[in-house]
């Protein structure tokens, strides 16, 4: 006689024991997934922080629009004599005239130099006199104008200069200063996204999608102070920089982490100090492509040559702009000059003021040497020899 069959029994305990199996690498993917979001929060979205300090400081808003807003560049210098305290904690004076530009030497005649760029071009954390473009004007003899401002991307310092230049009718030569941190602003929207610490609540911006160029999104007329929240999280959900929020389930928001191309770029940022693999990303290359041939076209249509100056952020990225050079001289031939600021003899440990912060008085000297180098033959060969080279 035959005994009971045990197969469809054996099966179901099979397949029982599988899904437990399964269930407890779930439960522990999960909870390791869980635990790296807390312990790592900074490489997930930062929206619900950012925009509950932005909700807090929305009584400050009439105040931006008054002083500093601009519904296409997004924000622009503010006027008058402003002391600050530098990253080293002395105090330093930052003098900006009426026309948003920072005070450089006088010279009869008006400027033959005019400047494009961010905090590095305006001169963060350093007095008026300690500024590049103040000594790129002592080493040249000519006035230089500056037009750098705090926080900007190349975008925004191309449509500076577009915004500027006819006022300055004896330039001679235009140069936009991009530092390499600029490529990570240049593909944002909104300033938080690439620095949550970087105190511009109301840092709305025109960016770069690829090659095309988008206006500001708090433009061209400003939204009520109400709405900017919406805008803010619109920003964390579509930009190029947005990140996976930590929440649950932790261990899909940690695949689409894995998955994703900001990741690998903020770890270099974090833990590196390096900004190569932007210049090294095809999206972001071909935005800062279509920059420079606009800025190029531009100063060329008014009569002036146009220098595109990487500036290292960090004395230790100095050669991150290696393939932005290449790319950019390949692109533009003798339109324009292309060069990079990092390999002048000097003390480079002294570059920034500490690790962390803007350049040191020191740092600006060894930008202007490269720069002066650069424009002097522009202005005049002969005399230009002698002063790039002076200390």
């Amino acid at each position: 006689m035959t005994g009971p069959s045990r197969g469809p029994t054996t099966t179901a305990h099979k397949v029982a024991c599988w899904l437990v199996l399964l269930a407890i690498l779930l439960v522990g993917a999960e909870g390791l997934s869980f635990a790296f979001a807390k312990l790592r929060p900074g490489l997930f979205s930062q929206r619900d922080k950012v925009v509950a300090t932005l909700g807090e400081k929305l009584d400050r808003y009439p105040e931006f629009l008054a002083r500093a807003y601009d519904p296409v560049l997004g924000w622009d210098n503010v006027p008058g004599e402003h002391r600050i305290q530098a990253c080293d904690g002395r105090p330093v004076t930052v003098t900006i005239r009426p026309d948003r530009s920072r005070r450089t030497p006088a010279v009869v005649g008006g400027p033959e130099v005019l400047l494009v760029g961010d905090s590095y071009t305006y001169g963060d954390e350093v007095g008026d006199e300690e500024t590049f473009a103040w000594r790129l004007s002592e080493r040249l003899g000519v006035a230089v104008a500056n037009h750098g401002v705090q926080g900007y991307s190349p975008v925004q310092a191309m449509l500076k200069l577009e915004r500027v230049a006819d006022a300055h009718p004896r330039a001679r030569v235009a140069v936009l200063a991009v530092t390499h941190v600029d490529l990570a602003r240049m593909v944002s929207r909104y300033r938080p996204l690439v620095d949550p610490k970087g105190g511009q609540d109301f840092g709305f911006e025109p960016y770069m999608d690829g090659d095309r160029l988008v206006p500001n999104p708090n433009g061209p007329t400003p939204v009520p102070a109400e709405q900017l929240p919406e805008l803010a999280r619109a920003a964390f959900a579509e930009d190029w920089h947005a990140l996976p929020e930590a929440r649950f389930p932790y261990s899909l928001r940690v695949a689409q982490l894995l998955g994703g191309h900001k990741l690998y770029r903020l770890l270099a940022e974090k833990y590196r100090g390096s900004y190569r693999g932007y210049f090294q990303d095809r999206r972001v290359m071909a935005g800062l492509a279509a920059v420079a041939d606009r800025f190029v076209a531009h100063a060329r249509a008014r009569g002036m040559e146009p220098v595109i100056a990487f500036v290292p952020t960090f004395a230790t990225d100095r050669e991150d702009a290696g393939p932005g050079v290449t790319t950019l001289v390949a692109r533009l031939g003798t339109r324009a000059i292309v060069t990079a600021v990092g390999d002048e003899p000097g003390g480079w440990d002294r570059y920034n003021i500490r690790s962390g912060c803007h350049p040191s008085a020191y740092g600006h000297e060894l930008i202007a040497t490269r720069l002066a180098r650069v424009i002097g033959p522009l202005l005049d060969p002969a005399r230009a020899g002698l002063a790039a080279g002076r200390s």
